[in-house]
């Protein structure tokens, strides 16, 4: 499917009704009875194969068409709900094997290599690795998803020991269940709880986040079904230990409902012609309180529970066979914790060092520079001391980016840190302050030294070659505390002005901060401030009027905006190249005002001629702003419909061919209309889009935009 986003019209897409549910419930009721009945009053003969049959069905249904839907899915959602289907189906094949050995009067356990345990043990990995590689953990390290791996798995391990110690063993205390039984059947409430665990992962803590109905009767089955595993003790208690009991039916009927609303859900989703960014599970997201929470109870849990498994294994009075099984259970829960601990410090560590060190050039980043710099001012002042402070700009880095790419740009910034630490003491510091700037913090040293540092820098910065082939160039400015400033921020700002006025009079040369050079520019740059602030009123006006045409689109270009910023941001643009996107988002449906009301507002399937008319847009917003003097921004709203694979418009350009801007436009322009409502479809969650955008990656969209986007709503929707 196409993100057709950023007109006001989305064609109707034709989705049948979905089946009732209705004869579902009816149809559950009568197997449901039917076998409780049977189940509970005396049977036999050919009513025991009737009640076998009657619990058999809705697993062998489920598979059948669970399998008919993973076959005709779409390609996106195909290995989940292909890996699904067969974990019905070896559960179906496991129910159905205990069933014959019932009829045949044989026992319930056994018969290598078709045995009832091995298929119901990999079915539920089955589906606790698909729903759990289902759920989008994209925006986590790979430590932290390792880290969360470890805590369901210990959860569910410290669930089957309290299972084996508190329930299993008092209840089958001089009964014939062997010890092998008995740990099995901990075994299996373990994989119950695990089940539970992903299964509720699955639907989220955030409202916007939740599946598709047919998805959530889907969940709600395997739900169903992990909670009557995680009770597998009671069928234990109610086919061995004390058979007139009631308690393995009641579980019996529990996984007979779980495997009907599997059922009902994947009827549904074959039966009706569910759009894809609906069809499949959309990411969850959970709330941060949660995170906290359970990043500090998980650890008291499994060591708590690693401790007691220890302490009743070690028991004289503790079985021999049960005993070591605690042992073992323990001694692993005891290992989880120490692998958790690791991971979680490494972690951190590597947090640290993320929020302490620029990924791109290993220098310090800005908050940690700023951190350094205060140091060395409270060093200097407490000393009577001075310190230096150095602010390098890296000349036409903007158009390098452009033309060659990111890749290219990391690799000039890299190379301008590198030369800039060479010509440094090792007691000073460098630190990137964003986009292309540079500064170096020198503690204790004269205006002289600053200066002799500043020209050995550029020097070697002019040595160096881009990817270009050309010769690199940088700008410096520099202050001097307590020369010209008494304080951080005021030292920053005479830095940065001092470069300002370098790059406008001494573009690859330095200067040094002069108090009334600054202060007249100051005033200018209060004047260009103003006319700055002037032209972004009128375009704000602009874009309002643009969105108040339709009301569906109301805020549509204020909110493209905003996610336009933050992804440029993202993707470390300049600060001032980032202003520039800010316009071009807000203007990008300026072309809009030579739509005509009539086919803006239409509700109805566009006409052909239509479509052509709407997407006349592009082109005459681009003349618009070339006629008001945005230039350099004018291609980036005239190719914002572009698509990265050419099958966009106006000019069907692909891949670097659509400037860097129109892809960061286009992305932020489909997810903000996904995401809103239209009188002709309800809004998507912002899960749903993420997703709807991630199938269209390499298609639609690009790759590297695509996926810093995503990383950056992930970050957004979990925090």
């Amino acid at each position: 499917m196409e993100v057709r986003a950023g007109t006001s019209h989305l064609a109707h897409e034709d989705v049948s009704a979905p089946r009732p549910v209705a004869p579902f419930v009816v149809a559950w009721m009568a197997l449901a009875s039917a076998y409780l009945l049977l189940s509970v009053y005396p049977h036999g003969g050919s009513l025991e194969i009737v009640r076998q049959l009657a619990y058999l069905l809705p697993f062998w249904a489920a598979t059948v068409v669970s399998a008919q839907v993973s076959f005709n899915a779409d390609p996106h959602e195909r290995m989940l709900l292909r890996a699904l289907a067969v974990a019905i189906a070896l559960v179906a094949a496991s129910e159905t094997l205990v069933s014959v050995r019932v009829l045949i009067g044989g026992g319930l356990e056994g018969g290598w290599p078709l045995a009832a345990e091995v298929l119901t043990i990999s079915a539920a990995a089955l589906m606790v690795g698909a729903l759990a590689r289902q759920a989008d953990l994209r925006a986590y390290t790979p430590l932290t998803r390792i880290r969360h791996g470890i805590d369901a798995a210990g959860v569910s391990i410290a669930a089957a020991t309290v299972v084996l110690a508190g329930i299993v063993v008092p209840l089958t205390d001089g009964s014939e269940v062997t010890a092998s039984q008995g740990v099995a059947a901990a075994v299996y409430s373990g994989f119950g709880i695990l089940l539970l665990i992903v299964t509720a992962a699955n639907f989220g803590i955030d409202p916007g986040s939740s599946p598709h109905p047919w998805f959530r009767r889907v969940l709600a089955g395997f739900l169903l079904y992990g909670l009557a595993t995680a009770f597998w003790p009671a069928w234990l208690y109610g086919t061995v230990i004390r058979p007139e009991s009631v308690t393995d039916v009641l579980v019996e009927l529990a996984w007979m409902s779980g495997m009907s609303l599997a059922f009902a859900g994947m009827v549904s989703r074959m039966s009706a012609g569910v759009r894809p960014s609906e069809a499949a599970l959309p990411k969850p997201r959970t709330m941060p309180h949660a995170h906290v929470a359970m990043s500090a109870a998980v650890p008291i849990v499994l060591t708590a529970a690693a401790a007691a498994a220890l302490a009743f294994g070690a028991r004289a009075s503790m079985p021999d066979s049960y005993g070591s099984a605690l042992l073992v259970l323990g001694s692993v829960l005891a290992a989880m914790v120490v692998a958790r601990q690791i991971f979680a410090a490494v972690e951190n560590q590597r947090l640290l060092r993320a929020l302490v060190t620029d990924p791109v050039t290993g220098m310090h980043a800005y908050r940690s520079f700023q951190d350094a710099l205060q140091a060395e001012v409270d060093i200097a002042q407490r000393s009577g001391g001075t310190c230096a402070l150095v602010m390098f700009d890296i000349d036409g880095f903007r158009s390098l980016n452009d033309s060659h790419g990111h890749a290219a740009g990391d690799s000039a910034l890299k190379q301008a840190a590198d030369a800039i630490a060479r010509s440094i003491r090792s007691s000073d510091v460098v630190g990137r302050l964003g986009g292309d700037e540079f500064a170096v913090v020198m503690g204790g040293a004269s205006l002289e030294h600053a200066e002799r540092v500043v020209m050995r820098s550029l020097t070697e910065i002019r040595g160096l070659c881009d990817e270009s082939g050309a010769h690199m160039q940088a700008t410096a400015g520099v202050a001097l505390y307590p020369l010209h400033a008494g304080t951080r921020a005021e030292l920053m700002r005479c830095a940065a002005g001092a470069l300002f006025w370098a790059k406008r009079h001494d573009r690859g040369g330095f200067a040094v901060y002069d108090p009334r050079v600054v202060t007249a520019l100051d005033a200018k740059d209060e004047i260009e401030q103003l006319e700055t602030e002037t032209q972004v009123r009128a375009i704000r006006a602009l874009a309002v009027a643009v969105d108040a045409r339709d009301a569906a689109t109301q805020y549509h270009s204020k909110n493209v905006a905003l996610l336009a910023t933050e992804l440029a941001c993202e993707l470390g643009m300049p600060r001032e190249h980032v202003r520039r996107l800010e316009i071009a988002a807000l203007l990008h449906d300026v072309g809009k005002i030579g739509v005509s009301d009539r086919v803006l507002r239409k509700r109805s399937p566009l006409a052909p001629a239509e479509i052509v008319h709407v997407r006349e847009h592009a082109v005459l917003g681009e003349r618009i702003l070339r006629s008001s003097g945005f230039d350099d921004v004018a291609p980036w709203v005239r190719h914002h419909h572009e698509r990265y694979d050419g099958t966009g418009y106006p000019d069907g350009l692909s891949g670097d061919q659509i400037p860097l801007e129109a892809r960061v436009l286009a992305i932020c322009d489909a997810y903000d209309a996904m995401t809103s409502e239209r009188p002709y479809r309800s809004a998507m969650s912002p899960a749903a889009a993420l997703h709807e955008i991630d199938c269209c990656i390499g298609t639609q969209f690009d790759p590297e935009v695509a996926e810093a986007f995503i990383a950056l709503m992930g970050r957004r929707l979990s925090g």
